[in-house]
């Protein structure tokens, strides 16, 4: 069975020949009938592949999502055993345990700065950052009025397919 750039290939092959006059006009319509219709069939079996695939990537973002929310429960789950052990050591007026295979300690908690509200840090204390963020809708619209600019080009794209 032909693929479908075989098939495109035959049918240019064909438009080449009725160029030249090498076929005749029945010889043509029978031509490009059956390779037409097999053109035809032959996307209807990539379009059906394609649906399939991304039925595919579906269930797979799908499953992506339930494992993510069940490591997100897990992780709570180990937070909430840690946080009992602290609360069991505390009431214990326990900071440090050493078990048979494990060894469990407490130690107070390391120092953060908290920022309440920034606009009132003293200069001295502010890092100044800089970003340079071309805006493309501007410049896309002054090269499209045929303004030009140095280190900027206007071009296209690739060519899509939409199956629906």
């Amino acid at each position: 069975m032909a693929n479908l750039l075989e098939l495109s290939t035959a049918q240019r092959d064909i438009l080449n020949a009725i160029e030249k006059g090498e076929l005749s006009p029945d010889d043509v319509k029978d031509t490009l009938d059956g390779s037409e219709g097999a053109l035809k069939d032959k996307l209807t079996d990539y379009c059906h592949v394609y649906q399939n695939m991304k039925q595919s990537l579906n269930v797979i973002n799908c499953e992506i999502e339930r494992i993510e929310k069940l490591k997100k429960q897990k992780e709570n789950e180990i937070k909430n055993l840690k946080s009992w052990m602290m609360i069991g050591l505390d009431a214990a007026k326990v900071k440090k345990i050493d078990l048979d295979i494990f060894k469990i300690s407490t130690r107070a908690g390391s120092k953060s700065v908290k920022i309440i509200d920034k606009d009132k840090i003293p200069d001295a204390y502010v890092e100044t950052k800089v970003t340079f963020m071309p805006n493309k809708f501007a410049i896309r619209k002054a090269l499209e009025a045929e303004i030009k600019l140095d280190g900027v080009e206007l071009v296209t794209g690739e060519r899509s397919l939409t199956i629906s």
